[in-house]
């Protein structure tokens, strides 16, 4: 099984412009990360809002350019210049509100049709081939394409999102939140879409949210993130019912005890730190309850643990 892509030390840097009195400020989204996503497989990343699970997915798609490290696909290192032109065809992204990705001066037909008019290899009835299909996949015919996006409803609307993301054949989907917004109801129906996508199709996908149970249903793998970097990676179902690190344990808290007698940690306390001024020592060290001098002083790097990494200086 070969990996769709692979980031190596991943760094992603803003800077916010200073005024008269103000100097410039970094910044400082992603600080390392290193992850990799194998041929059909849900990779999940959860956090807190700010940690950078949403930057490290835009980053991915080329919507940011990496401040520093690699990025590779197919095992090929990406230019950072021509990277969008390198990820269109097998990356696609699925945002978080749906009404807000879709042009509502558009019709949904035009809508999915513009991607398809990149590739000379579809003729114009190609083009409307390919959008019935598309549609349909995704639960919809084609009275749906003569619609504008403020007449559809917030699940139809997402499903349209979802056939966008289809519409060029990819490998790797990135769902930003993708969920969020839509009555729960709609939630299982999504998420019972993506589902038999996945089964039809091989697709991977790259699944992004806050929802700690959410993010353990659909995914094979998780990715627990704090303030731009990876605290613990590994089986989905592992870290859920058997959090290591102590901002994994914190998380489950979030949401009671999964399994009789497993590992249960303290409640977060305060504010994650201001990523202008990430703490020197491990990143969450100012809010852990095993917190020591090394910790203060040294970032943990990310090792191998079991069929884990975590970043503690206690595992």
């Amino acid at each position: 099984m070969g990996y769709i892509w692979e980031t190596d030390n991943l760094v992603k840097n803003f800077t916010l412009s200073g005024g008269l009195f103000r100097p410039k400020q970094t910044v400082h989204a992603l600080q390392g990360v290193s992850l990799y996503q194998a041929e059909g497989e849900t990779l999940g990343i959860v956090g807190e809002s700010g940690c950078g699970k949403s930057t490290f997915g835009y980053t991915l798609m080329g919507i940011h350019q990496a401040t520093s490290g690699s990025i590779y696909m197919n095992g090929r290192q990406v230019d950072p210049y021509v990277q969008r032109d390198t990820t269109r065809d097998m990356m696609q992204m699925v945002f978080q509100n749906p009404y807000a990705s879709l042009n509502p001066r558009l019709k949904i037909n035009t809508i999915l049709e513009e991607p398809l008019e990149l590739n000379p290899n579809y003729t114009p009835r190609d083009r409307v081939i390919r959008v019935k299909e598309v549609l349909e996949q995704v639960g919809l015919d084609m009275a749906f394409g003569e619609r504008y996006a403020h007449e559809l409803s917030g699940g139809q609307r997402q499903r349209i999102g979802i056939a966008r993301a289809l519409i060029m054949q990819p490998k790797c989907i990135i769902l930003d939140e993708p969920i969020s917004a839509l009555d729960v109801s709609i939630q299982v129906q999504i998420m019972t879409l993506l589902e038999r996508l996945q089964a039809l199709y091989g697709i991977s996908y790259l699944f992004i949210s806050h929802d700690l149970p959410m993010v353990r249903y659909i995914s094979h793998r998780m990715v627990v993130m704090y303030l731009g970097a990876v605290m613990e990676e590994g089986p989905a179902l592992d870290i859920y019912e058997f959090p290591q690190h102590p901002y994994s344990k914190a998380l489950t808290t979030m949401v009671g005890q999964v399994v009789p007698r497993a590992p249960i940690g303290a409640p977060l306390r305060g504010e994650p730190a201001s990523p202008l001024h990430p703490p020197k020592g491990c990143l969450f060290s100012d809010r852990c309850p095993e917190v020591d001098r090394r910790c203060l002083e040294e970032r943990p790097p990310l090792r191998e643990w079991a069929d884990r990494r975590i970043a503690c200086w206690h595992i």
